[in-house]
């Protein structure tokens, strides 16, 4: 078979426990998928994270032995599981999807030291988050400390009551960007503020 023979795609279920969220899995999955050219899905849930792929058969066995190997620095795999199946999604792209809740068996990342990147957006003088002490992304900064509850989003951390504005919300969504997806991410016009009383 030939690698773009139609005949040779196929889609696979992916699970993975251990400490997977919290830790910028979902953004690595999605890059490493795009790098792949595979569609599908990965999101959090109770168990974890769990991963659809589609694509060229050797893209996908490319994936699997990449989740083994690539992990993000601060994420610990217990478990990886996969299985074939029929896609239940049609798409043309790789997404990450809104968590599924249930009664949580994984566990949380913890509390990271800021990484040497958001040490120098703190010491940017001209940038936005100049001497912004509660600077993070998806590598570093609180994660135990504010979750309120697994699957590990936003609304069930403490930064539930900062809604991000328009910039942090744009590094947020973008593929490219550390803190795609990192529930933490804010700076001094939307994000919590210090004060000496």
């Amino acid at each position: 078979m030939h690698a773009n023979d139609p005949t040779n795609t196929v889609c696979q279920r992916i699970r993975l426990s251990g400490v997977v969220q919290g830790v910028g899995f979902r953004p690595f999955v999605l890059r490493l998928a795009k790098e792949l050219k595979l569609t599908g899905w990965v999101r959090n849930d109770a168990l974890g994270v769990e991963i659809e792929a589609c694509g060229l058969a050797e893209n996908v066995a490319q994936l699997v032995q990449r989740l083994h190997h690539d992990t993000p620095p601060q994420a610990r795999i217990d478990a990886i599981s996969s299985r074939y199946t029929q896609s239940v999604s049609i798409s043309d792209d790789f997404y990450i999807l809104d968590s599924r809740g249930g009664r949580a068996a994984t566990m949380i990342g913890s509390d990271t030291v800021i990484c040497r990147d958001c040490l120098h957006d703190m010491f940017d003088s001209k940038g936005r988050r100049w001497r912004y002490a509660f600077t993070n992304c998806a590598h570093c900064g609180p994660r135990y400390t504010i979750c309120h509850g697994l699957p590990y989003d936003r609304e069930r951390t403490s930064m539930r009551p900062f809604a991000m504005c328009k910039k942090c919300q744009a590094e947020y969504r973008k593929s490219d960007d550390r803190r795609l997806h990192a529930e933490g991410n804010c700076c001094p016009k939307c994000g919590p503020q210090i004060a000496l009383l």
